[in-house]
């Protein structure tokens, strides 16, 4: 490997997998259930709430913004065309 030049996708690194710096994991060595963890608890309804409201905030920003552009767009189009027709 180190006496060859590297040409195509191998020349910048992309096909060399697995990739040094990747840890693949070694299950077959592990000790069984050493990892396991409690499920988390579940959200509670002022979380969901919060959730729910920093969600819909941007949709509710950009329905303004685009109803507005479609707006004045579709004025500015009637205005030009129409003056034509």
């Amino acid at each position: 490997r180190h006496g060859r030049a590297r040409t195509g996708w191998t020349a910048l690194g992309a096909c060399s997998w697995p990739s040094p710096w990747v840890q693949l994991p070694r299950r077959a060595h592990a000790r069984p259930h050493s990892n396991v963890r409690a499920p988390p608890p579940p959200p509670s309804t002022k979380q969901l709430t919060q959730l729910a409201l920093v969600s819909a905030v941007p949709f509710i920003g950009f329905g303004f913004a685009d109803n507005l552009i479609m707006i004045l767009a579709g004025d500015a189009i009637d205005a030009s065309l129409g003056v034509t027709l």
